[in-house]
Formats: structure tokens, C-alpha cells, sequence
């Protein structure tokens, strides 16, 4: 499972944005699974982590502010998928506190060059793997040397189309390498 904090469907090339160039994504999608009728259960990043992890809303488990730790009574879905022979972990961006973490056996701050690792570690046994890309999360914690020029954002229909709006949807992605993911 890949998450992006802050990146909308609308933001990639399998979703219909020409403007952004997401090669590795777009081959992803053509080769697995793609969502048409999905939502967020709520607008914040680590809520809304702890909502797809437990299939609940993050208010109903307690977790609903920013980096609140998963109580400890609570169950994530790799528990379960554990309790059918999967092996399960993490990778990046985490926030759901101790019990939530704990719940997962295997964990990487590193994304690509840990993912052998994992593998080894899974053997033969189905695995589950989630990753929380910390980019584009806001605020941005670099400046990309070649964005996009804001005149070539396509923008969502809900957001103001203004000079400010465009540059900072520009940031989101680099001309040359692609999207930041």
C-alpha cells in the first residue's frame, strides 16, 4: 500500500492529469490495482493513516488530532492479516504511536534500498507492505530546482485559479525527473 500525504487522486498520470509526469506510478496502475470510487475519511495525514489502517473513522478510535497515538486497545490491519500467515511492515512515515507500530514486525526508515530486505524477510509467506512517502507532504522540506511552470498546472475544480495557487501546486513536481514519488 503506497500513501502519499497530500498528494490527491487528481494528482497523477493514471487519474487523467497530463500535466505531471508519473511514469513509475502509471506503470504501476497498468499493472495492479486501481481505485474508482474511494475517500479520505478526514483532510490530516496521520488520522487519516490510522482510518485506513483500522477501517474505522480516526474519531471513533480516539485518534482523530494530529500524531495521536493509536490507543492501546486498538487493532491495525496487519494484526490480522499476521493472524492468516502474512508477514507484515512498514516503511518512511509512520505516526500511529507505540501500539500501532508494534503491530507491525518488520520497519525501515529507507524505502527503496530496504524493500530486499523485506522481501528476505518475508521468504515464501504472502506479505503486506505499507509505505508512507513523506513528499509532497506539506510544508515542503526542499525546493525543486525545475518545477513544473505554474501555467501548465492542471487545476482541481474546487481550488481558486490564481498566480499563488499555480506556483505552489508547481512545486509538487519536477520537469525533468517526473513526479517527487
Amino acid at each position: 500500500m503506497f500513501v502519499g500525504d497530500d498528494l490527491g487522486w487528481r494528482d497523477t498520470g493514471p487519474y487523467g492529469n497530463a500535466a505531471v509526469s508519473t511514469p513509475t506510478i502509471d506503470r504501476l496502475a497498468r499493472s495492479g490495482l486501481t481505485v474508482e470510487r474511494a475517500f479520505g475519511t478526514t483532510p490530516q495525514c496521520s488520522p487519516s493513516r490510522i482510518s485506513i489502517l483500522t477501517g474505522r473513522y480516526a474519531h471513533a478510535v480516539r485518534a482523530e488530532d494530529l500524531h495521536t497515538p493509536l490507543p492501546a486497545a486498538e487493532r491495525l490491519l496487519p494484526s490480522y492479516l499476521q493472524a492468516r500467515g502474512y508477514f507484515t511492515g512498514h516503511m518512511a512515515k509512520t505516526h500511529y504511536g507505540a501500539n500501532g507500530e508494534r503491530q507491525f514486525p518488520w520497519y525501515s526508515a529507507a524505502i527503496a534500498e530496504a524493500f530486499p530486505a523485506f522481501l528476505d524477510s518475508a521468504g515464501a509467506r504472502p506479505f503486506f507492505l505499507w509505505i508512507g512517502f513523506h513528499d509532497p507532504h506539506r510544508p515542503y522540506e526542499h525546493d525543486l530546482p525545475r518545477p513544473h511552470a505554474p501555467a501548465r498546472v492542471a487545476l482541481p475544480p474546487y481550488l481558486a485559479d490564481t498566480p499563488e495557487t499555480r506556483t505552489d501546486l508547481a512545486r509538487y513536481y519536477d520537469e525533468t525527473c517526473g513526479a517527487i514519488l
